[in-house]
């Protein structure tokens, strides 16, 4: 078994990789993944869960935790590929709760809500 932050990629493997990248870990006792730590995300166009692999921080208007990213209220993004946020009128966008894009406070729909 690895020690924390080391991981092997095949199993049966006694090769323990690090995780390459300071902005990922491993969780718990599962020493097959490198995570991406708290306020960080994997980005759709680079997900990958090698010793490799890469994460950004957060954008303003999201909130991020285990590798996804979530709308936060008073933000908005047109879809849920989408890591770009835009601020809404207050109370207008509500949080995301990563089944659909950024909820609309009732009565208001589309475009920023």
């Amino acid at each position: 078994v690895c020690n924390e932050n080391f991981i092997t990629e095949a199993p049966g493997s006694a090769e323990c990789l690090p995780c390459a990248n300071p902005n990922t870990e491993t969780r718990l006792q599962d020493r097959s993944k490198c995570w991406c730590k708290e306020k960080y995300y994997a980005s759709f166009d680079t997900y990958d869960l090698s010793h490799n692999r890469t994460c950004k921080k957060c954008p303003t208007g999201g909130k991020c935790h285990l590798d996804r990213i979530y709308g936060m209220k008073d933000y908005w993004r047109p879809d849920l590929t989408t890591e770009t946020f835009y601020t809404c009128r207050p109370g207008y966008c509500l949080d995301e709760t990563g089944e659909q894009s950024t909820p609309c406070r009732q009565g208001h729909e589309g475009v920023l809500c």
